[in-house]
């Protein structure tokens, strides 16, 4: 299953946003997010423009491809519901890869958005709110409740392993051997979790 998140616009009291699939986590979404926001900036675009282009699309992925549909060309939101059945039924439309696949209608984009209202209790686990007038991207951990842990700023590359794991590795949910490579990640220290390490062997510190 794929850790899903949101590309967001607003405050940290106030943002809107669209689904981002899989791989939401800082050190992919939030490092991709990142440098593409950079590139953006780099190119005389700024904070609010870009925010502005996000918020005409329902899906991340479909706000990196303009919106047009990799399968069938058309612009439409994110396609979804593949099917390999050889019957075609109403509201599905033929493709290369699989026999057929479905657009949601978008009578308002809002309604296929997210916002700080109706987070809770979504499958949503990272949510990354671009913040105009603080020249910022706010990240929140999203998990039965959201909390906000740090930002994005443009004026030194963020540590995305510490805005995922925290300074001390208290929102880590990986082995310990993923962040100590010098463990043996087949012997017994390698199948402890990182929060199981540090436990034993005192407070730990990214580098």
């Amino acid at each position: 299953m794929g850790t899903r998140g949101a590309v967001a616009v607003g405050t940290l009291e106030s943002w809107r946003g669209v689904y981002c699939h899989s791989d939401s986590y800082p050190t992919w979404l939030g490092k991709h997010l990142y440098e593409h926001l950079q590139a953006e900036l780099g190119s005389g675009r700024t904070l609010a423009e870009i925010g502005e282009d996000i918020l005409h699309f329902d899906d991340w992925r479909n706000y990196l491809k303009g919106g047009v549909c990799e399968y069938c060309g058309q612009m439409r939101s994110q396609p979804h519901a593949f099917s390999y059945m050889p019957v075609r039924s109403d509201g599905e439309f033929p493709d290369p890869e699989v026999k057929y696949h479905r657009h949601d209608p978008v009578a308002d984009l809002r309604e296929l958005q997210y916002t700080q209202k109706n987070v809770e209790g979504s499958s949503l686990e990272w949510v990354y709110v671009i913040d105009a007038q603080a020249s910022a991207v706010h990240v929140l951990r999203v998990r039965g409740s959201s909390r906000y842990v740090g930002d994005m700023t443009f004026d030194a590359v963020p540590n995305f392993g510490v805005l995922e794991c925290g300074e001390h590795f208290e929102r880590c949910i990986h082995y310990a051997w993923y962040h100590l490579p010098e463990i043996d990640k087949d012997g017994s220290e390698g199948r402890l979790s990182m929060l199981d390490y540090v436990a034993i062997h005192g407070s730990s510190s990214h580098p």
